[in-house]
């Protein structure tokens, strides 16, 4: 579902930023690979925020001028990478140059609280 910047960052950045929640970054649907990490701030008024993978020494600022937003539910990953595990939920930033940014919420198991 096609969705606009700012809900994208009421409904998804800030939150997973303030909640300390650990994502899923996937660059070109796979093709340039998959970052685990966090949020580590948001700069909406920007359209921007910075996000720390954990093989990373420090946060990177990742720039959203142009870009275009969709959001879809829980399925199959749509990158090689995200295939084997289940996922609450898929943002997908699609740039003007043809680049892709996917961000996928991990399924949480409720009884340990581990990452499924």
């Amino acid at each position: 579902m096609k969705c606009r910047s700012e809900d994208v960052f009421t409904l998804f950045f800030s939150p997973w930023c303030w909640q300390e929640t650990e994502i899923v970054v996937v660059l070109d649907r796979g093709i340039g690979g998959a970052e685990r990490g966090m949020i580590t701030d948001v700069f909406p008024e920007r359209n921007a925020l910075q996000f720390r993978a954990k093989s990373w020494t420090s946060a990177r600022e990742i720039s959203f001028e142009g870009v275009n937003f969709s959001y879809e539910g829980s399925r199959a990953g749509s990158a090689l990478e995200l295939s084997e595990k289940e996922w609450e939920l898929f943002v997908l930033a699609e740039f003007p140059n043809g680049r892709s940014v996917t961000f996928a919420l991990p399924k949480v198991d409720t009884e340990d609280t581990r990452v499924a």
